[in-house]
C-alpha cells in the first residue's frame, strides 16, 4: 500500500506507536524553539560587539527566521502530503541545526543573517509533516490534546534555551573567547550556539524512527496545490480559512514581537542581567508557556466532546480574551515581581490557543491535502509575526520613541492591540467555522 492510498474506516493505529512519534516529534519540536529562541538571549551581547541598532537586531530575531520559513512552507507542504513524512521532519532538522551552529560560526552581521535564514529554511519542515502524521494517528476528539503535547514541547524549548543558554553563556563568559579549530576565535555568545544547536543532529536520526502511518482516506493521489487552494476558496470553507488564518497571523505577530523583545525589557527597565532575565522568562516559558498549550488542547477536545463544532475557536476565544489585560499591563509596571506575574498569566493563556489553530486546520481538510493546508496557514502566520513582529518594535524604540528604554511603552502598544482584535476575528469566523466541520463531517 502506498503513503498515500488507505481506506477512510481503517482502524487506527496502536496508542503505543501514536504516543511514541508525539514523544519524538515533540523532542525535534523542543530542539527547534531551542534554536529559534536563543537569539533571545543573545541579541544583547551581539548587539554590544558589532554595535548593532535595534532595529538591525530585530532583522536578527524576526526577518532572517522568517524569510525563507515562510517561502519554503508551501513547497514543503507539497512534500509533506506526497512524501515520507518523516524523512521530511528529520532532513529539515538536520538542515536546520547544522545552521544554528554556522550562527556560532559567524564573524559578522551578514553571516549570522544568512545563518539564521538556515534554521528558518530548516524548521519550515517540521510543524505541517508533524501535524499531519499526528491527524493519522489520533481521532478527531483527541487530536487537539496530541498537538498539544506537541506544542507544549516548543515552549518547553525556550525555556531551557533560556536558563540553560544563560548558565552557559556565563560560564563562556568567565572562559573568555575561545579558538575553535576550523572556526577561528569565537566569543562566548558564538560558542552557546555552537554548544546547544549540536544535539539537535541525533534527534534526526530518531525521527527515522517513526513509524509512517497510513494516510487515511486520502483517496487515490496526492492533491495537486491548485486542487488544494481551490478547496479552501470554496464555500463553506472560504470564511472559516480566511477568518481563522487572520486571527491567528495577528496572535502571532503579537506572540513574536514579545517572546522577541521580552528579554531585552527586563534587562532595560530593571537592571537585570541576561543571565537573571533568561532565568525568569525561561521558567516564565517552561511553566506557563508548555502549561497553556497542554491546558488548551485538553481544553479544546473537551469541548468537541461535548459536542461543539467550533470546539476550538471557542477555546482560543477564551484563552485570548484572558490573556489581554495581564500581558498589556506587564510591560507598563513599575515592579518587576509585578511584570514576571502579569507577564507568566498573559504566556499561559495566549500559548493556549497554539495547539487549537493546527488542530483547526486539520479538522475541516481533507488528508491528501492537509500539508499544503499548514503550509498556507503556515506561511501566512509567519509572514506576518515573524517578519514584522519584532521589527515593529524595534523600529518604534529607534524611530517611534528614540528611545531604548521605551521598549515597554513598544510592547505595550502591541500587547493592547492585537488580542482584541484576534478576538473579533475569531467571532466572526465562529458559524463558517462550524459549517466547514459539518460538510467534512458529511464526507464519507
Amino acid at each position: 500500500m502506498s503513503a498515500v492510498d488507505s481506506p477512510g474506516d481503517a482502524p487506527w493505529p496502536p496508542r503505543r506507536a501514536a504516543w511514541t512519534a508525539v514523544a519524538i516529534l515533540a523532542l525535534a519540536n523542543f530542539f527547534a524553539f531551542i534554536d529559534r529562541i536563543l537569539m533571545s538571549l543573545l541579541i544583547q551581547p551581539i548587539k554590544v560587539d558589532w554595535n548593532l541598532t535595534d532595529t538591525e537586531a530585530s532583522l536578527l530575531l524576526g526577518l532572517a527566521f522568517g524569510l525563507f520559513y515562510t517561502l519554503l512552507a508551501i513547497p514543503i507542504g507539497r512534500l509533506v502530503d506526497g512524501w515520507s513524512r518523516k524523512s521530511v521532519a528529520a532532513l529539515g532538522l538536520a538542515f536546520w541545526s547544522m545552521a544554528a551552529v554556522a550562527c556560532g560560526a559567524a564573524h559578522n552581521f551578514v553571516q549570522l543573517f544568512i545563518a539564521r535564514v538556515g534554521v528558518g529554511a530548516g524548521e519550515a519542515s517540521l510543524n505541517p509533516a508533524s501535524y499531519s502524521i499526528l491527524s493519522d494517528y489520533f481521532p478527531k476528539r483527541q487530536l487537539s490534546s496530541a498537538i498539544g503535547i506537541y506544542t507544549m514541547a516548543a515552549f518547553l524549548g525556550a525555556g531551557v534555551a533560556l536558563i540553560g543558554g544563560g548558565y552557559v553563556l556565563r560560564a563562556f563568559t568567565a572562559h573568555g573567547p575561545f579558538d575553535v579549530p576550523m572556526l577561528g576565535q569565537l566569543a562566548p555568545w558564538q560558542m552557546t550556539f555552537v554548544v546547544l544547536a549540536a544535539p539537535g543532529l541525533v534527534v534526526a536520526l530518531l525521527c527515522m524512527m517513526i513509524k509512517e502511518p497510513a494516510r487515511r482516506g486520502a483517496g487515490e493521489a496526492q492533491a495537486s496545490f491548485g486542487e488544494a487552494m481551490r478547496f479552501m476558496r470554496t464555500e463553506p470553507q472560504r470564511w472559516a480559512f480566511f477568518f481563522l488564518i487572520a486571527a491567528f497571523a495577528v496572535h502571532t505577530f503579537g506572540s513574536y514581537a514579545g517572546s522577541g523583545w521580552t528579554l531585552t525589557f527586563f534587562i532595560r527597565t530593571f537592571g537585570w542581567s541576561p543571565q537573571e532575565a533568561g532565568l525568569y522568562t525561561g521558567l516564565t516559558f517552561l511553566i506557563f508557556g508548555a502549561g497553556g498549550a497542554l491546558a488548551g488542547g485538553w481544553y479544546g477536545d473537551r469541548l468537541r466532546q461535548r459536542g461543539h463544532l467550533d470546539a476550538q475557536l471557542r477555546a482560543a476565544q477564551i484563552g485570548i480574551w484572558i490573556s489581554w489585560p495581564m500581558g498589556l499591563f506587564s510591560t507598563l509596571v513599575p515592579d518587576a515581581a509585578a511584570a514576571v506575574a502579569l507577564n507568566a498569566g498573559a504566556m499561559f493563556f495566549s500559548t493556549f490557543v497554539y495547539p487549537l489553530a493546527a488542530s483547526a486546520i486539520q479538522t475541516i481538510t481533507p488528508n491528501r491535502m492537509r500539508g499544503q493546508a499548514s503550509a498556507v496557514y503556515l506561511t501566512v502566520i509567519n509572514l506576518v509575526g515573524l517578519g514584522l513582529g519584532p521589527l515593529v518594535i524595534g523600529m518604534l524604540n529607534d524611530y517611534g520613541f528614540k528611545s531604548p528604554q521605551a521598549i515597554g511603552l513598544s510592547l505595550a502598544i502591541v500587547n493592547g492591540i492585537t488580542p482584541p482584535l484576534m478576538a473579533v476575528l475569531l467571532a466572526l469566523g465562529l458559524k463558517h467555522y462550524r459549517a466547514a466541520v459539518a460538510a467534512s463531517e458529511a464526507q464519507p
